[in-house]
């Protein structure tokens, strides 16, 4: 039995969490729920001793833990993989799996023990990593697997799993699902899983606690409770009358615009290392063009050609005019933005909302110009309204924002050049369920007047939103899906078969 008490940490003045008391038992799965900034994470970093409480007491079977580091908590035998992972991106796989906790043999480490150790976690997986490839060459997928698998390998009592299905392919989720049920009912693992896709916690956890502005809502018995039970607890009094369905429905979202006849965007015949192999795009003014596929199959390598963070072979219009695009600073040149999902690259989380949202700007008047502060507060004070983004000041860190506003800041950022063409890059990834809808009818509405290519490595995002989806496969366009045919389950057979059937 594990319990925690009276939980609270502050980040300035801000309440990450306030006061949460609930208790765990052993050989059960928990989702922890809630939108972003509910306090997940902070709780999950508490737990692991990368930050300390300003109140409150964690307990094992009665007993108080002290944990101040992760080396504490690695004692007590609680693991846990991280949403922003935990690998240092220098050092090979094997290293990584076994940091600080190499088997050893007469006073020196056992290389074949460690190798021996990491293949199997792997193998459990369904990941063929190289042991000594640097982690830093690894796919976004290969890492969420690393990241799991340092935390399995340390056969914890109490695993917890911060977003850990963000990056993984389907096969390897279900693998996970298996290990994790396995653990539960044969070693009586504790296991506290966190997803915003509501649907995995239904499918995988006994009971779902809710988390809401760093407070325990309530927790739900999952044989008992049906999904809009869970959502209305996570949304709030405000917004409970909203059914379910309105945030993970895939209807269009309706917003009036024309589009136009001819493309703004075209791209003929374009190469990007071994992976995007002779893509051909037109993308009009008014157009959202969904890119699905299965994840790394070339989406997100075209996007990033596009604007200029990878070389490319092949020809791109801009208005029916050549562009050659060698870096983002000629794609900003062109009126080109592109926006990852995730938000590590493209947020300076010391720096205020404010400096983040200005720093394109401030960019083009060059770099021997004072900076306008009026300009700055101008700017930033239209997004804020503009993409509702919650926060206390324009001049609060970025640090202490959601995963949801922190988005929505570096989505901001791209608007105040008053783009022609967004790539976006699976923006939505980690943002929960009432975000995310509030993101998608925002992109519907900036596609009025832009070419918007929009890559979605969860194809239920696409639906409500794109004009047209492209489903791509090894590195090639195997499908196209426009009007009545636009439904999941034929672009799902794509994905997988490779082809349009």
């Amino acid at each position: 039995m594990w319990k925690f008490e009276e939980l609270t940490k502050y980040f300035g003045p801000i309440k990450a969490l306030d006061n949460v008391s609930f208790s765990l038992e052993s050989g059960k799965i928990y989702g922890l729920v809630g939108g972003n900034g509910a306090g997940k994470s902070t709780f999950v970093k508490l737990v692991t001793g990368i930050l300390r409480p300003n109140k409150g007491r964690i307990l094992k079977e009665g007993k108080e833990l002290i944990i101040r580091s992760p080396k504490d908590a690695r004692k007590h035998r609680i693991a846990a993989a991280y949403q922003d992972f935990s690998l240092v991106p220098d050092l090979p796989v094997i290293n990584n799996l076994l940091l600080n906790i190499e088997p050893t043999k007469f006073g020196f480490i056992n290389i074949e023990k460690m190798m021996e150790r990491a293949s199997k976690i792997l193998e459990r997986l369904h990941t063929d990593i190289p042991l000594y490839k640097e982690t830093v060459e690894l796919s976004p997928s290969e890492k969420q697997a690393c990241e799991i698998a340092k935390a399995l390998i340390l056969n914890p009592q109490l695993l917890l799993l911060d977003e850990p299905t963000n990056y993984l392919l389907e096969d390897q989720r279900e693998e996970l699902f298996k290990i994790l049920k396995e653990l539960k009912n044969t070693t009586k693992t504790t296991i506290v899983f966190i997803s915003h896709r509501i649907e995995e916690v239904f499918e995988l956890c006994d009971e779902a606690i809710v988390l809401r502005d760093g407070k325990l809502i309530d927790i739900f018995n999952l044989r008992e409770a049906s999904m809009n039970d869970v959502i209305k607890a996570m949304a709030g009094e405000s917004r409970a009358m909203i059914k379910h369905e309105h945030f993970l429905s895939t209807a269009p979202i309706q917003v009036t615009k024309k589009i136009s006849e001819k493309p703004l965007l075209s791209v003929i015949n374009l190469h990007v290392e071994d992976k995007v192999k002779g893509i051909s795009i037109n993308v009009r003014r008014g157009e959202i063009v969904g890119l699905a596929g299965l994840m790394e199959q070339g989406q997100s390598k075209l996007l990033r050609a596009l604007y200029g963070l990878l070389p490319y072979q092949g020809t791109v219009l801009l208005g029916g005019r050549k562009v050659k695009i060698k870096s983002p600073h000629d794609a900003l040149k062109q009126g080109i933005v592109y926006i990852s999902g995730n938000t590590l690259e493209g947020v300076f989380l010391l720096r205020t909302i404010r400096e983040n949202i200005s720093m394109i700007i401030n960019l083009k008047r060059g770099i021997y110009k004072l900076i306008n502060r009026k300009m700055e507060e101008k700017y930033t004070s239209e997004m804020i309204k503009r993409l509702n983004i919650v926060c206390k000041s324009p001049n609060q860190p970025v640090l202490f924002l959601s995963g949801g506003n922190r988005q929505k800041v570096y989505l901001a950022r791209g608007l105040t050049v008053e783009p022609k063409v967004l790539l976006l890059d699976d923006p939505l990834k980690g943002v929960d369920v009432m975000t995310k809808r509030e993101l998608s009818k925002i992109i519907k509405e900036l596609s009025r007047d832009r070419a918007i290519l929009f890559f979605s490595s969860d194809v239920e995002e696409l639906l409500p939103i794109a004009t047209r989806i492209l489903v791509f496969f090894e590195g090639r366009i195997v499908g196209e899906f426009t009007g009545k045919y636009m439904r999941k389950d034929l672009i799902l057979e794509a994905s997988i078969r490779g082809k349009h059937l």
